[in-house]
């Protein structure tokens, strides 16, 4: 049994404690209940186990991506980490939407898809996130940019479950509608009240023949309702095109 005393602070900060033995009525309330609801976290399957760096044989120093895969619908670009060594990857991909900046209407829903869906999958892949892998997600005038690093052991597993759930479409997406659309619409009004911003959308109109302002689109997503992305996904828009880029401590294969 531990006799009840007053301490003079623990190692770290000096906080006082006190140790006193519990009730026994408490300990046998306490050991005759069940868990109930409580229970262990599953098993964080995007933890790395695996930290060595791969043999990937580098004979001179890399001066940059090398092109490995040139199809019609895509090209894969693959370069070598040979300065900082660590046991991490880079996968980008950029998706080339033809014609996206011509329709208002599609940019505007591809805008608030692309925010409904890094929200939930911001949700799903928490594990992931404390596991030391990341993600971004930016819709823009060509397409879309999605950008995963971290651990490289656990890299493709992780890549293959967000391209999948980014491009299955927005239809588990809707509990946050009015935040997302709320602050979407605020940020593209905003975003001109930067110099640099209201720069660059001055030279696009003059360069572009069919461009639409930040405040168009930010119109437009206002008037956007869950029913008009209720089967929408980038995944079914046409006139695909994929750049990824591929680096890091991985193997060209």
């Amino acid at each position: 049994a531990v006799v009840s005393t007053q301490s003079t602070g623990e190692q770290w900060y000096r906080g006082c404690y006190k140790k006193d033995n519990l009730d026994p009525e408490l300990v046998s309330l306490l050991s005759s209940q069940g868990p109930g609801n409580f229970k262990l976290p599953e098993p964080n399957p995007y933890i790395p186990e695996d930290f060595e760096m791969k043999d990937l044989d580098v004979e001179e120093p890399a001066h940059g991506p090398v092109l490995i895969a040139d199809e019609r619908a895509h090209k894969l670009w693959y370069y070598v980490d040979d300065v900082f060594e660590k046991p991490e990857c880079l996968m980008y991909w950029q998706i080339y939407c033809a014609g996206l900046d011509n329709d208002i209407d599609t940019y505007a829903k591809c805008l608030i898809y692309g925010e409904l869906a890094s929200t939930s999958i911001g949700e799903q892949f928490y594990s992931a996130t404390l596991a030391g892998l990341s993600s971004t997600v930016a819709v823009g005038l060509s397409g879309v940019s999605i950008k995963v690093d971290g651990y490289s052991d656990k890299m493709f597993y992780y890549f293959s479950a967000f391209i999948k759930e980014f491009l299955k479409g927005s239809g588990e997406t809707m509990d946050n509608w009015n935040s997302i659309q709320e602050k979407l619409a605020r940020d593209l009004r905003m975003g001109t009240l930067k110099p640099k911003n209201l720069a660059t959308e001055l030279r696009l109109r003059i360069l572009r023949q069919n461009y639409h302002s930040s405040s168009q689109l930010a119109d437009r997503v206002e008037q956007l309702t869950p029913s008009h992305l209720q089967d929408f996904s980038i995944g079914k828009l046409g006139g695909f095109h994929v750049e990824a880029l591929a680096g890091g401590n991985v193997l060209s294969s």
